[in-house]
Parts: structure tokens; sequence; C-alpha cells
């Protein structure tokens, strides 16, 4: 450049520069690693031609290609690794059977998943093959049998609507008929949890569990569970045992980086839900929703503002909800009375649909009341929710007794909000019903006397004084 000269060998030779194998595939997973799949194919296809008998190179063009959708070309490379370079690679069985159930050929995926169950039943893929070989089986039972599919599509919908009797009773049918569809047991066990039935809920991922170990399905409601219990030696075991797990699924990834964001893990949740991303996955608006919210919490700011676009474009009902709306994750706290305002009317009138859809009951107390509505709802007798069904009995006293409706009720629940953190015991309706009462008629401007509030609600002035006394501690 400029003055400087080239200084040529004696013998006047130009020595070409050129790449090698090794430089192209360290191009090829620089761009992987930057979710740049077009030109990491390139840059590893490249290598692989410099060096044909690679297995590793090889193996990592067959993924990409996988990533890429271009299922029939990578079982091309792993046929290759098997008939040339290594007949003993049994890792290329389970790939070639992933790829097969993506074309749809079920026959070919089932053939070569129970080649690698066989040669290597403890292999590094065997509860990924498990998985696949599970759905293998559902697919190939439904296109044999549509009262499986009428079925279960019945059982979701009334599950997806609240009708949770109705939809136990169809997947209880299922179980009977297709004994090892696991489907079925991981929605029953979640018909059990919204019916507050939390035992028999548990008892049932239990049972897959034993018959179908490592099932994820189960293994990510059981951690919902312990999330909605608040059992954080359980989640702090359990998400260590899953932050390992990387399906090759699709549907599987989705799910394990759902559930993660749903308890706040939002790395693990991240890294399984921005692969399906890059890989072109076309979610709903919970999918983005959830990556939206893992990625804006672990600082990827700009990402997590152009993923709520879509989230929006799906679902404008979710504007004002974003993560980075610091105004309402500060006042989460207080919105919690409002939302049990709509938990109980929900509950009133029936919708249940709402209560098992509803993304953003966020605390304890909200958990726990959407919980006993759906089982008063499903004509269960609650149990385990002693303060949500005192705060829902005042709420129906002074609906009953008074002619101030829903502000009154409001009233009282941000009372209780604050009397259940200070863990103060709940006894007596009648009592805090008249307390409430007594202080939202003072507060408004309207004439009351402790005598004709006590009166109204049949208790003793005394008794109406105490409780007022301190129902007035908790207006703050």
């Amino acid at each position: 450049m400029g003055n400087r000269k080239v200084k040529k060998d004696e013998d006047s030779k130009i020595v070409s520069f050129f790449q090698d194998s090794a430089t192209f595939y360290r191009w090829g997973l620089k761009a992987y690693q930057k979710g740049d799949l077009q030109s990491a194919s390139k840059f590893v296809k490249r290598a692989v031609d410099l060096d044909p008998y690679n297995e590793e190179m090889i193996c990592r063009l067959a993924s990409i290609y996988t990533e890429l959708g271009k299922f029939q070309k990578s079982n091309e490379l792993l046929t290759y690794i098997i008939e040339h370079i290594h007949p003993h690679s049994v890792e290329c069985y389970y790939f070639l059977a992933n790829n097969y159930a993506h074309l749809g050929l079920f026959h070919e995926a089932y053939k070569h998943a129970m080649i690698y169950k066989e040669k290597a039943p403890q292999g590094i893929f065997s509860v990924e093959n498990s998985d696949l070989l599970e759905m293998i089986e559902m697919e190939e039972e439904a296109e044999h049998s549509d009262d499986l599919i009428v079925k279960q599509e019945k059982a979701r919908s009334l599950l997806e609507n609240g009708q949770f009797q109705e939809s136990i009773s169809i997947l209880k049918e299922i179980i009977t008929d297709y004994p090892e569809f696991w489907s079925a047991y991981n929605n029953l066990a979640l018909a059990y949890f919204y019916l507050g039935e939390v035992e028999k809920a548990k008892d049932m991922i239990s049972l897959v569990l034993r018959k179908n170990p490592g099932n994820l399905h189960a293994l990510c409601n059981l951690l919902v569970f312990f999330y909605y219990e608040g059992d954080e030696t359980s989640i702090s075991m359990l998400v260590e045992k899953l932050k390992r797990v990387y399906p090759l699924v699709s549907e599987h990834q989705y799910k394990l980086g759902a559930t993660f964001a749903l308890i706040g893990f939002y790395p693990h949740a991240f890294k399984r839900l921005h692969a399906l991303y890059r890989k072109g996955f076309e979610g709903d608006d919970t999918f983005y929703y959830w990556l939206a919210y893992s990625s804006y919490f672990i600082g990827h700011y700009d990402f997590a503002k152009k993923i709520w676009k879509k989230v929006l474009y799906l679902n404008p009902r979710k504007e004002g909800s974003e993560p980075w709306n610091m105004k309402g994750l500060n006042e989460m706290e207080n919105q919690v009375p409002e939302r049990l305002l709509s938990i109980y009317f929900a509950m009133k009138m029936d919708e249940r649909a709402y209560l098992v859809n509803e993304q953003e009951f966020e605390t304890r107390l909200e958990r726990e009341a959407v919980q006993y509505a759906l089982s008063v709802l499903n004509g269960k007798r609650p149990t385990g929710f002693h303060a949500v069904h005192f705060a829902f009995h005042v709420a129906d006293s002074l609906m009953d007794k008074t002619l101030e409706g829903k502000e009154l009720v409001l009233f009282w629940f941000r009372l209780f909000k604050n009397a259940f953190k200070f863990d103060i015991k709940f006894r007596n309706v009648n009592a805090w019903s008249a307390a409430v009462y007594y202080l939202w008629m003072k507060q408004i401007g309207k004439n009351i006397t402790q005598d004709g509030a006590a009166n109204h609600f049949n208790i003793s002035k005394a008794t109406l004084s105490k409780y007022v006394r301190v129902a007035k501690k908790l207006k703050m």
C-alpha cells in the first residue's frame, strides 16, 4: 500500500493465500452462534467439501440443515456417515428419526428411533428418543382413530373454557381406551389442579413419570404446580434438572421455554424460545409474549421491543402490559385488589375461560383466588383457601345487604389485601362486613352511626367497634 513494495522471495514465486477446512468450519460456527443459519450452512459445507471424511463437520452441517427445514439433505449426510465413515455412530439414527418425523414419514422415523433405542438404551438422547417414539405412536394412532381426535379436541376445548368436570370425564375415557396416551394424563392433571385438587394432580403427574420417565410436559406441569404453591425448594431442584434439557421437538422446546418464563427463570427461557425464533418458528401471541419478557429481563431491550410488536399484532389486548412498563410492574402489588374484584365477578358470572387463560394473575393471593373460584364453579368444596373463602363471603354479604355495589367490594378487597399480608386471622363475616360498610360510608361522606351499621348486620356495637379499630389500621 502507498510507497511500500512487496518483497518477493528469491525465486520470484507468488505464494497464494487459501483457507483450509478448519478455517471455513470456524467461520461457520461463528455464523451459527450469531443465528445466521444460511451463512453457517455455506461455510460448513465448504469445510466438508475440503474434508469429506470429517464426521464432526458433516454432523454439524446435517444439524444446520435440520434447523433450516432441509430434512432430506440432512438425512443424506447422516446416511453417508453411517455407510462410509462411522457405522457405529448411533446418534445418527436418532437424528434420522427426528428428520423423518418432520417429513411425516412416521414408519421410517419409528424404524430409526427403535434402532437408536436398541443400540443406545441409555444414550445421551434416550429421553428425547422416547418422546419422539411417543409422538410417532400418537400420530399413527391419530391417523387410525377418529374417536381419539374427537375426544381429545373436546376435552381440550372444555379445559380451556373452564368446564373441568366435563373435561375430566372425557379424559378418563381416553385413558381407559388409550392407556399410553400421555397427553390425556397431563391434561387430566391440569384439570385436577385448576379444581384445587392439588394432590390428585400431583398423583397423576407421578403416574406419568413412573410409566414414561422424562415426559417433558409432565415435568413442566409439575414445575408450574410448585410455582403456584410457592414451594421454592422443589422449584430449585426441578429447575436444576430441566435446565440441562434441550429438546429437539419444537413443541417441547416451546413448552419448556414458556414454563421457565412463567416462573421467572428468564435466562433459561430465552435460550429455548430464542432458538425457536431463530429457526423461523411461527408461534402464537403467548410464544412472543414470553419471548419478549425473557428478552427484556436479561437485557435485550431492543429485541424485546421488536418482539412486542408481534404480540400486539396478534393480541391487541396486551397493550399496556409491556415488560418495560416499570410503572405497571411497580404497581402490580397495588393492583391486586382490582384483580381480586375481577376474579370475584368472573366467578359470579361463570366466566371460567377468563379465569383459566388470563396471564396476569401474578401474586400468590390472586392464584389462590383463581383456584378457589374455579373449584366453586365446578361444584367442588374448596380446601386450603380459607382467606380467599372468607374474603369472597364478605363480598357476598356486602353485595346482598347494601346498595353500594362494586366500589364497596373493591374497598373491602383493599383492606383484605393488607390484612392477608399481615396474616390477620379471619373470623366473623358479619363483623367484617359491618366494619367495612361503616368505614366506607364515612369515607364517602354519608351519615351513618355505629349503632346503625351494627344493627344492619345483626352484630353488637361493641363487636363492631373492635373490628372498626382493626380495619382502620389497614387503611394505608
